[in-house]
């Protein structure tokens, strides 16, 4: 995309704009919409706890045939839901099925 990049404290760059995902809902319309924000070139998508759609964008994400160092997806953590941070981020790598993180930010 044509938008600058920040770059990160560990030298890492990451784009500045991020296709967010506030509003879809669930099901199918986030999926198409996530694969067609990926179609026209986003490569940071931008989800968050309280969405409550980060599977969906994590399965977008897959279909789309990107690698993982290709794509840069964020999430936010709420504390809305009663548990802890780690907690937290670790269910949230779960419904977007990573593994693991590559930056952690909290608000």
């Amino acid at each position: 995309m044509p938008w600058d990049t920040i770059q990160l404290n560990d030298g890492r760059e990451i784009p500045s704009l991020g296709f967010g995902t506030w509003k879809m809902g669930n099901g199918d319309g986030p999926i198409t919409q996530v694969d067609q924000a990926i179609s026209v070139g986003f490569s940071h998508i931008d989800t968050a706890q309280l969405y409550k759609n980060e599977a969906e964008a994590g399965i977008a994400i897959r279909q789309s045939g990107l690698e993982r160092k290709e794509i840069w997806i964020t999430t936010k953590y709420s504390g809305t839901d009663g548990l802890d941070i780690q907690t937290s981020i670790r269910n949230s790598l779960k419904y977007v099925r990573l593994r693991v993180s590559r930056a952690l930010r909290l608000p």
